[in-house]
C-alpha cells in the first residue's frame, strides 16, 4: 500500500517541468530578466539588443549566451517556452537581435518596475479572456470565409476599467507576439512602433480558457506542446529504417526531377550501414550522428526559391517552398526544423560552442539532457530523422505526380 501511494503521489515529468520554470531563478538568470525588463520600461516598450545585454554581462565576467540558454523551458515539438523568447537559439544570437521577455519573464521580474510588470501581466490575461469571449460568440457567414479580427483600439477600449491604468498598444503587442496563446492567427502593425495593430483571433485561444495567472498559463502550454518521452519500446522496427527512408526520399525526388537527378548522396556503404546500428556509448552516438550530419550536408539542392546560401538543409527548405503548394509549407517547415535539430546535435559533438543550441535540439527530440542513455538518444534521433524524411517524401509525391500528368 505504501509503495502504491508513493507512486500515485510522485510528480509527473510535466509537473517537474512546470515547477522548474516557476521556481526562483538563479542569480545570473535573474540578472537577465531584471536588465531586460528595466530597459523595456525605461525605453517605452523597446527591448534591448543582445549587444547591450552581452556587454553588461562581459563587465561582470559572465557569458550572456550561456546564461540565456540555461533558462528552463516547457513544451516541445519546436515550441520551447521560458522566461526569455530567444532561449531556443541562444547559441546563435547576433549583436543586433533584441532580447525579449515573455509573460513568464515579466512574472519573475524583481526590480523597480515591479508594479508595472504585474499590471502588464494582468492585462495580458484580460486580453486573452477577451479573445476567448469573442471567439465563443463568433458567428461567421455560412458561405464566405471571415476572419475574426480585433484591433488595438478595440482591445484598449475593453481594458478601460482597469484599476492599473491602460497599457500602451505597443507594450501589449511586444508581449503578445511571443506568447503561445496568440501564436496562430495573422497580425500586423503599420509602423515599427506598433502604436496601433490588428490581430486575427484563431480558435487556438480556446485551449487557454479560464487561465488567470502565470502558473496555470504555463501548465496549459506544457500540456498543449508536450512531447512524450521516448522509451525503448519505440526503437525502430528494422535497422534498415533510416537508410530505407533516405532511399525512398531520393527515389521520389528523381521521379519529380529526372531519373539521373539525385538529392541524396550516400557515404560509403560501411558508413551507410552504420546508420542502422545501435549506439551503446557516447563515441558510437557521435559517430552515428556525424555520419547522418555529413549526409545532410551533402544533399544536392538545385537552384530555386529564396535560397541565401548556408547549409543544404536550409536551402532545401527554401527550394521546396518555391515548388510545393502553400498547404505543404507547414509540414515541410516542421521537417526541415527537425533536420536542423539533428545537425545541431551533430555539431555539438565536434564544437563546444554549439552546446547551448544543442540543449534546444535535445529537448525538441524528447532526449534528456545531460544524456545518460546514449542508446535511447540515438533511437530518438533516428525516429525523428525517419519522420522528417518520410514527411518530405510524402509532400514531394504531389510534385512528382504533377510532373507525370503534365502534357
Amino acid at each position: 500500500m505504501t509503495s502504491d501511494n508513493a507512486a500515485t503521489d510522485s510528480p509527473s515529468d510535466l509537473d517537474i517541468a512546470v515547477q522548474g520554470v516557476l521556481k526562483p531563478l538563479a542569480n545570473e538568470q535573474q540578472r537577465v530578466v531584471d536588465l531586460v525588463s528595466d530597459t523595456f520600461f525605461k525605453l517605452d516598450a523597446k527591448w534591448p539588443t543582445f549587444q547591450f545585454v552581452e556587454a553588461a554581462f562581459d563587465a561582470e565576467r559572465l557569458d550572456a549566451k550561456s546564461v540565456i540558454a540555461s533558462f528552463p523551458t516547457v513544451g516541445g515539438g519546436g515550441i520551447r517556452y521560458g522566461a526569455v523568447a530567444s532561449i531556443a537559439w541562444a547559441g546563435n544570437l547576433r549583436p543586433e537581435q533584441p532580447i525579449e521577455l515573455t509573460t513568464l519573464g515579466l512574472w519573475h521580474y524583481s526590480g523597480a518596475f515591479k508594479l508595472q510588470t504585474e499590471a502588464l501581466v494582468r492585462d495580458l490575461f484580460r486580453v486573452l479572456a477577451m479573445f476567448i469571449e469573442r471567439r465563443r460568440t463568433f458567428r461567421p457567414s455560412p458561405t464566405e470565409l471571415t476572419n475574426l479580427t480585433l484591433t488595438s483600439e478595440q482591445v484598449l477600449t475593453g481594458l478601460r476599467d482597469s484599476v492599473d491604468g491602460l497599457p500602451s498598444a505597443c507594450q501589449l503587442y511586444r508581449l503578445m507576439e511571443h506568447e503561445p496563446a496568440f501564436y496562430v492567427g495573422g497580425r500586423g502593425a503599420p509602423d515599427s512602433e506598433a502604436s496601433s495593430w490588428y490581430w486575427n483571433v484563431d480558435r487556438q485561444v480556446l485551449a487557454y480558457e479560464g487561465v488567470r495567472d502565470v502558473p496555470e498559463y504555463v501548465r496549459r502550454i506544457a500540456v498543449e506542446y508536450a512531447v512524450p518521452p521516448l522509451t525503448r519500446n519505440q526503437v525502430l522496427v528494422s535497422p534498415r529504417s533510416l537508410p530505407s527512408a533516405l532511399d525512398y526520399l531520393d527515389t521520389v525526388w528523381r521521379l519529380a526531377h529526372g531519373r539521373e537527378v539525385h538529392l541524396v548522396r550516400l557515404p560509403s556503404a560501411e558508413r551507410t550501414m552504420a546508420l542502422g546500428y545501435e549506439a551503446g556509448t557516447r563515441e558510437e552516438f557521435l559517430e552515428r550522428t556525424s555520419t547522418l550530419g555529413d549526409l545532410l550536408k551533402s544533399l544536392v539542392v538545385p537552384r530555386g526559391g529564396e535560397q541565401r546560401g548556408g547549409h543544404s538543409v536550409e536551402r532545401l527548405g527554401a527550394y521546396l517552398r518555391s515548388k510545393l503548394p502553400p498547404e505543404s509549407h507547414e509540414r515541410v517547415a516542421n521537417a526541415i526544423a527537425m533536420l536542423n535539430h539533428i545537425r545541431v546535435v551533430r555539431n555539438a559533438g565536434s564544437h563546444a560552442e554549439a552546446e547551448p543550441e544543442a540543449l534546444s535540439a535535445y529537448r525538441a527530440m524528447g532526449i534528456e539532457y545531460p544524456v545518460l542513455n546514449w542508446g535511447n538518444a540515438w533511437d530518438a534521433v533516428r525516429i525523428h530523422a525517419v519522420g522528417a524524411f518520410d514527411a518530405l517524401r510524402e509532400e514531394l509525391m504531389a510534385l512528382a505526380e504533377t510532373d507525370e500528368n503534365a502534357p
